[in-house]
């Protein structure tokens, strides 16, 4: 007879626990390192993001695989969310990009061992530039980062395809009632595309040596290729003289325009025109002792504008320079009584120039 070891628990408890060690060591080396990029539009747009997404993730050690597709689907994306036969994803995450609409690209992360779909639209009002690109990249890189980090990132796959039977056309005989409201809203959605505030400074050669300026809020309402605004100028006081007579004017100015929009990638050429009232107070001062000062009174005053203006966007922030021309409709001039003879002290410009500078978000 063969005598067995004199201490067998001993030897069967290492035997055990290499065994759990070596299979925890197989458990992290079969861990999913890869993301697979399914990418439907322009072959251009598609190598642009290729580039970005594959250096970006690359240097955080995953593997990418790019995978060309003629359109991306609701199924597609639910498939990409179901985990693989057997229990054992290959990927980490999947990610689609459809970029067959010109105006904006949607992203979707999937995380296939978890079943959670992400989604994000990015707007493309100036194509593909840096700046949605830089935006797609972030989202990508955040997603793979929360799912790496074991958190859950969008909707279940449960969820999101509620969702999709929400959402799904009602039958042919309420679409024919309702086709036509359902047309309208549509356009009107597509066409409207967003709120911008923005301030700066702007200057107005109001006559010879004269150059009244001061700050300006803008808020504007962008459609496709249409800019409607209202802006705002509190012009800083200013003081006009003639011999030893003197003024101090303080202005207000209001305008509503309307620009059309060349947009050339992350920059943007405005073209407009518009119509404003500039309301001034006087305060006229004297210092002679023959003279005798006016009360202070008001003035107002129309004008036309015509305007070209330089935009550059970074994200949702938006940098402008724009001139122009103020046409001021009525004639204005400030005047002097000495003697029982009247003269001119000041005769503002009825042609103005116009700058200004903003900064801006968009919302």
């Amino acid at each position: 007879m063969i005598g067995l070891p004199r201490r067998p628990a001993v030897a069967l408890f290492l035997s055990l626990w290499a065994s759990v060690a070596l299979g925890t060591e197989a458990g992290v080396a079969r861990r999913p390192s890869g993301v697979a990029v399914l990418v439907a539009g322009g072959e251009a747009d598609a190598k642009l993001l290729e580039s970005a997404i594959g250096d970006g993730l690359a240097a955080k050690g995953l593997e990418v695989t790019f995978v060309p597709k003629d359109k991306i689907t609701s199924a597609d994306v639910s498939a990409a969310a179901t985990a693989d036969p057997g229990g054992a994803p290959t990927v980490l995450a999947r990610v689609l990009l459809d970029l067959r609409d010109p105006r904006e690209a949607t992203l979707y992360v999937t995380d296939p061992r978890r079943g959670r779909i992400y989604i994000r639209h990015t707007s493309l009002d100036h194509g593909l530039d840096p700046v949605a690109r830089e935006s797609v990249l972030f989202v990508v890189e955040q997603s793979v980062a929360e799912i790496l980090a074991g958190r859950a990132i969008g909707v279940l796959r449960e969820e999101y395809q509620r969702g999709l039977e929400a959402a799904a056309p009602p039958p042919a005989a309420a679409r024919e009632v309702s086709a036509p409201t359902t047309s309208v809203r549509a356009v009107k959605q597509s066409e409207w595309k967003r709120y911008q505030v923005a301030a700066g400074y702007e200057a107005v050669a109001l006559g010879s040596n004269q150059l009244q300026h001061g700050p300006k809020v803008v808020v504007a309402a962008h459609f496709t290729r249409l800019r409607i605004a209202a802006d705002l100028r509190i012009a800083l006081p200013m003081a006009i003289a003639g011999g030893d007579a003197q003024a101090q004017l303080s202005t207000g100015a209001a305008a509503l325009t309307a620009a059309w929009v060349l947009a050339l990638h992350s920059t943007a050429i405005l073209a407009g025109v518009g119509a404003g009232l500039d309301v001034t107070r006087i305060e006229p001062s004297v210092a002679g002792p023959d003279l005798k000062p006016t009360a202070r009174f008001w003035a107002a005053g129309p004008y036309l504008r015509v305007f070209t203006e330089v935009e550059r966007s970074f994200g949702r922030i938006a940098a402008a320079v724009g001139v122009g021309v103020e046409a001021h409709l009525l004639t204005e001039r400030y005047t002097l009584e000495t003697g029982g003879q009247t003269r001119d002290a000041f005769t503002p410009f009825r042609l103005r120039p116009t700058v200004a500078v903003t900064v801006g978000t968009r919302f």
